[in-house]
């Protein structure tokens, strides 16, 4: 690449402006911390609206500025593109509708009766994802860039933010409380709030997003690279178990039904996946292992805890490194075998990933009460027996963003009140009714017809060698970024079944959808 075209890569002033929106979400935000649980949601509810209000400024300016008529939208956006741009406007527009409509315009609007997401957070969410969408660069004005994918920059700064909050977590993990975070949290529920995040559901969709888009780019990383991106997927690996949230595994699978073509497309990222099965597994022998975490390991129960068995650890170290031999071209250099193998290896990871499916719902349609998934069962009868005495006004635009806390006050769990649905679409149509809820599934209909058109388009960038830094695959690095949003919002689609947005989440699920577009 000469330098001149280098040149004309250079970030323009609107660039810059959201590159810095960028950084400023995947940093500040997770990161900032008060002491007690839910003042820390409070700190982070206001650093979003403050990151989020200057974003739209930027926004503002620059449309101003250039009186760009694209500003949401490229001339060459797919069907799917166009159909999620509808989605989120709508969304934002019902948002601000049902915040007008609600009895506390007010709290409706700042989200101060919840968790801070707001009219004011959505709204201004949409227009930061259009932002970002169109005038984020994906390469600095570098001759070689960072790491496999030229967009992958971006994975630079929230990799400063991963790796204090998820070594944070695991501190806290072993019963020690960093900087007095646990001062105001009664002794029985010190592991429900780990980390700089709080309350072990907040570590959910930050880490359903972060994860799958760290083993993109290890799958598709530079040898020398591929390393420092197995280190960070296995530092927030351990943390998902750590949390121990049912949900985080429920997002991750979802992921993997999309990950399936991606991680059996080629011998190389076959190999490595499984190499990274097997320091995953090298990593929770020295964890779970360890005397500190013995109540840990009683308290964890479902999916996750299965992984803080000491026997489920022990077996991953075998299992990933025997696969990773079998797909070694040192005993068959024609690779007849190792096809054969990522057949039958994808083969079963589906029929596994379907059977795990078809189990939940004949766990959930069979068993399903209100001590359902730690008392989910009863938040989302209350929520539903609330919204069908609802008026109908609240039936068609909700109670208003963030309210939902009017129904649920008189609930409480294991002493703590309850403050979310717990169900991200339960939630919509509780507070923003049956026209918000179907702006959001607008929304991610158009998400999944972005990930089937970048598939079609991508089927043969996806099987090359890796060659993120190579000029002769120009589209290479593009597809890597995309990819990696695509299944970060794929596995937050996953959880949002049974978690409600928080402030964490929301940064990163805003940059997620800009990268895909």
């Amino acid at each position: 690449m000469t330098d001149s075209n280098l040149q004309n890569r250079r970030p323009s002033p609107a660039g810059i402006a959201a590159a810095l929106t960028a950084v400023l979400l995947m940093i500040p935000v997770p990161l900032m911390m008060d002491d007690g649980y839910f003042n820390i949601v409070e700190t982070k509810s206001r650093a979003l609206a403050a990151v989020l209000a200057l974003a739209v400024l930027f926004a503002a300016v620059t449309a101003a500025v250039t009186a760009d008529r694209r500003f949401t939208l490229k001339e060459n956006a797919g069907f799917g593109r166009r159909v999620s741009a509808v989605g989120i406007s709508g969304f934002a527009l019902s948002a601000l509708v049902s915040s007008l409509l609600s009895e506390d315009p007010a709290a409706s609007l700042t989200g101060s009766a919840g968790w801070g997401i707001g009219a004011f957070v959505i709204a201004a969410s949409a227009v930061t994802a259009f932002y970002l969408a169109r005038y984020l660069p994906r390469q600095l004005p570098w001759k070689r860039p960072l790491s496999a994918s030229r967009g992958s920059w971006l994975l630079i700064p929230a990799s400063a933010a991963i790796l204090p909050v998820t070594l944070m977590t695991l501190i806290q993990a072993a019963g020690i409380d960093l900087f007095s975070l646990h001062a105001h949290i009664a002794p029985q529920h010190f592991f429900d709030y780990l980390g700089p995040l709080g309350n072990v559901n907040a570590h959910v969709p930050w880490l359903c997003l972060t994860i799958p888009a760290l083993l993109v780019c290890y799958l598709r990383a530079e040898k020398c690279r591929a390393a420092v991106f197995l280190f960070l997927l296995e530092l927030c690996l351990l943390d998902a178990v750590l949390t121990g949230c049912d949900g985080t595994a429920a997002g991750l699978g979802v992921a993997a039904f999309f990950a399936v073509p991606l991680i059996t497309g080629s011998d190389d990222s076959l190999r490595r996946f499984l190499a990274a099965a097997g320091v995953f597994g090298l990593s929770l022998v020295l964890v779970v292992c360890l005397p500190a975490y013995a109540a840990r390991r009683a308290a964890a129960s479902g999916l996750m805890g299965l992984f803080l068995k000491p026997a489920a650890a022990l077996l991953l170290i075998p299992a990933g490194f025997a696969g990773w031999f079998l797909m070694s071209s040192r005993w068959d250099k024609s690779g007849k075998r190792q096809r054969l193998f990522r057949r039958i290896f994808a083969a079963v990871m589906t029929a596994v990933l379907t059977a795990a499916a078809l189990y939940f719902f004949y766990d959930l349609a069979v068993h399903f009460s209100d001590s359902w998934g730690t008392s989910r069962g009863l938040i989302w009868r209350t929520a539903l027996e609330s919204r069908a005495q609802a008026s109908l006004k609240d039936r068609l635009f909700g109670i208003g963003p963030e309210r939902q806390v009017v129904v649920l006050s008189s609930l409480r769990i294991t002493g703590l009140a309850v403050k979310t649905v717990h169900s991200e679409a339960l939630q919509i149509l509780l507070t923003m009714g049956i026209n918000g809820l179907i702006w959001w599934i607008t929304a991610w209909i158009g998400v999944i017809l972005m990930w089937i058109e970048c598939r079609q388009s991508a089927r043969t960038a996806m099987a090359e060698p890796v060659a993120g830094t190579d000029d002769r695959y120009p589209h290479t690095d593009d597809r890597c970024l995309r990819t990696a949003g695509m299944l970060a919002l794929m596995a937050y689609l996953g959880q949002s079944f049974f978690n409600s947005t928080t402030p964490t989440g929301m940064a990163l699920l805003i940059l997620a959808y800009a990268v895909c577009r």
